[in-house]
């Protein structure tokens, strides 16, 4: 495969980590954000406060946020190492994240041959998130872990 990309095999070493520590990073944040939402929902449900169902609202709105942000980002990475749409998951990706990705490619211009479109989806899912916390989630702890 690093033969496709005219890299020399010396490297290879070293490409390996690289890839190893960012699919240890997904992991990690996949986990993190579904055990996060998990825990959430348990918490609001056992505290039994009348704000509840709001709580357990905002905590399944800030999980998805949040996966959606992995999602882009997985997409990113995927499409660097040229996963083609005939690749289950890619495919699963486009459809997940080009809802949002389309309409910012067609107002933002490219940067080069740089697409700027994600960066600002990145922006703007982080927004959403901190919206939802401010909100939904105002007198609810955010993070468990």
């Amino acid at each position: 495969m690093l033969m496709a990309f005219r890299l020399d095999p010396k490297v290879a070493p070293f490409i390996v980590i690289i890839l190893m520590i960012v699919i240890g990073y997904l992991i990690v944040q996949i986990s993190g954000t579904l055990l996060n939402t998990i825990a959430g929902i348990v918490y609001a449900v056992t505290e039994r406060k009348l704000q509840a169902p709001v709580g357990i609202a905002g905590y399944l709105l800030f999980g998805f946020l949040g996966l959606y942000t992995l999602a882009i980002f997985v997409r990113i990475i995927l499409a660097w190492f040229g996963t083609s749409y005939a690749n289950p998951l890619m495919r699963f990706l486009i459809r997940l994240t080009e809802p949002l990705l389309a309409p910012l490619r067609r107002m933002l211009p490219t940067v080069g041959m740089f697409d700027v479109s994600p960066i600002v989806a990145f922006l703007i899912v982080w927004i959403c998130q901190t919206a939802v916390a401010a909100t939904l989630l105002h007198g609810w702890p955010i993070s468990f872990f």
